[in-house]
């Protein structure tokens, strides 16, 4: 999957082993940073991506180690930021589902200077299938 990079404003500025660090502390890099915790799920495992990419993770929270395949970026919206927390719904056209609504929150970890995904104690990220017409976000199809 195609991830959207702005290196020089809003991240990320650096790569290691195939894995995105530092996104700027702003609503665009934690949506990039969302962005891409869902893109590396389509590369690397459950498990692996967790490892890099979130915090409060709990072997509940792993689940499948697979995410659907034909997996694209279709919009997104924020629904809460301040410079420490964000929550920014994802949706992705996904093959067999249609358009697929991802609530994904992220934290700002002060040590790491960056944001991961901030995995709910229930272990359960919210999700569900959505009206195409993306009512309510902004698109972000490639045409």
């Amino acid at each position: 999957m195609e991830v959207p990079e702005a290196p020089a404003t809003l991240g990320p500025e650096h790569e290691s082993g195939g894995w995105f660090y530092c996104y700027q502390r702003s609503p665009g890099g934690a949506l990039l940073a969302a962005i891409d915790v869902w893109a590396s799920g389509t590369a690397a495992s459950a498990t692996e991506v967790a490892r890099h990419l979130a915090v409060n993770v709990t072997r509940r929270a792993l689940g499948s180690d697979e995410l659907p395949p034909g997996l694209s970026l279709a919009g997104y919206q924020y629904m809460t930021y301040t410079p420490g927390e964000a929550v920014v719904e994802v949706v992705f056209d996904v093959y067999d589902k249609g358009d697929v609504e991802v609530t994904t929150p992220m934290v700002w970890v002060p040590g790491l200077g960056d944001w991961r995904l901030d995995v709910p104690p229930s272990g359960s990220i919210n999700s569900s299938v959505i009206d195409p017409s993306l009512a309510g976000y902004v698109p972000w199809r490639v045409p």
